[in-house]
């Protein structure tokens, strides 16, 4: 039983982290949409990514294991068991795709400010048309 208990801890300790990780990246990125200019938005990303990207990736890996560890054998699923794996699993690619985009806009983005001229390299960046009011930059009061 301590085995259990132990995976169960473990299990629920890196669903916290990664779930807090990202409440915490979602209000960090709104609040340095706001405050921060361009280039020291792309730093503060650049930084945050890495970090983050460390943290969050271990905490899914454990999460992963230690749910799979606590489901038992793939031949003994239940409907939920299967879903709850195949959600895990949807997850785990989303954050692959996340991350690669992630990389690819840290290298794009300083060549679009230093080049503000190239309209393909600024297409590609393009923010959406307007900005979700949660995010617009607040005038100075």
């Amino acid at each position: 039983m301590a085995a259990r208990d132990l995976l169960v801890s473990l299990h629920l300790l890196a669903a916290m982290v990664w779930t807090g990780g990202m409440v915490a990246v979602t209000v960090a990125t709104v609040a340095a949409r706001r405050a921060l200019d361009p280039a020291d938005q792309v730093r503060f990303f650049r930084a945050l990514g890495r970090r983050y990207g460390i943290t969050s990736g271990l905490a899914l890996l454990v999460f992963a294991g230690t749910g799979l560890a606590l489901a038992g054998a793939p031949a003994g699923y239940t409907a939920t068991q299967t879903a709850v794996a195949a959600l895990t699993a949807l997850i785990a690619v989303l954050t692959v795709i996340g991350v690669v985009n992630a990389r690819a806009v840290q290298r794009l983005r300083p060549r679009a400010l230093a080049d503000p001229a190239d309209a393909r390299l600024a297409s590609r960046l393009a923010p959406p048309a307007a900005p979700p009011p949660h995010c617009a930059p607040r005038s100075p009061s």
